[in-house]
């Protein structure tokens, strides 16, 4: 099945663009979207790492020193 050019594949789930920036947008202000502005700033492409997973103990990390 082919994906349109708008679509990506994140950890095996399939996220729009504009569902990234609705969910960048609703919790703008909480600490674990900035921790994961932070982890994904020198990234090509935005990733949510799944709860229990490397990247996301990573993310809570950043996320305790804010």
């Amino acid at each position: 099945m082919p994906l349109n050019d708008k679509y990506k594949i994140k950890n095996d789930k399939i996220i729009s663009d504009r569902e990234m920036d609705t969910k960048i947008k609703n919790g703008e202000q909480s600490k674990f979207n900035k921790a994961l502005k932070e982890f994904n700033k020198n990234r090509s492409s935005y990733c949510i790492p799944k709860k229990g997973s490397k990247e996301y103990d990573k993310v809570m990390a950043i996320m305790r020193k804010l």
